[in-house]
């Protein structure tokens, strides 16, 4: 089965939407303390962060046989260690009847490509802890964890 990579337009807001669906009910369904629901009015907020005239993030599609089956978002920025610019992955999601097919590993493939044509030093995501799979696939690519970082967030209207 062919496969093909391209970046989404706005055309393809209801196969991002429903891939972000998808992607929130595999982690909800990580969760051992229970699935929490789907904040629905954050997803039409991926047409302004991916297709509005200034994006903050983009997204790259997968297909195979002309079905939207995955996809990766990410967006440029710095990584201070190596005083050079790095993508960072927001998210990469393959449904489960496509996985084991090399679609997650063409879709990072090709974030290295456009990573390496930007003159980046790396690509740099997080994964969940309760994600083991996730966690397996990256280690097989050759990621590398920085156990001794730790995310932090701010809201920016916080106090």
């Amino acid at each position: 089965m062919s496969m093909r990579l391209r970046h989404a337009t706005p055309a393809d807001l209801p196969h991002v939407l429903r891939l972000l669906e998808a992607f929130d009910a595999y982690l909800n369904g990580l969760d051992q303390e229970g699935a929490a629901p789907l904040d629905a009015a954050r997803l039409p907020r991926i047409e302004r962060l991916a297709f509005s005239a200034e994006p903050v993030c983009q997204v790259l599609l997968a297909e195979q046989a002309e079905h939207v089956c995955g996809y990766i978002a990410y967006h440029w920025g710095a990584w201070f260690e190596d005083m050079a610019a790095a993508l960072f992955v927001i998210d990469l999601f393959v449904e489960h009847e496509h996985r084991r097919k090399g679609v997650g590993r063409a879709l990072m493939t090709e974030a290295r490509r456009l990573a390496r044509a930007r003159g980046c030093s790396r690509l740099v995501w997080t994964v969940w802890r309760r994600n083991p799979l996730g966690q397996r696939f990256y280690d097989a690519l050759g990621a590398e964890a920085f156990d001794e970082l730790r995310l932090m967030s701010l809201a920016v209207d916080a106090p």
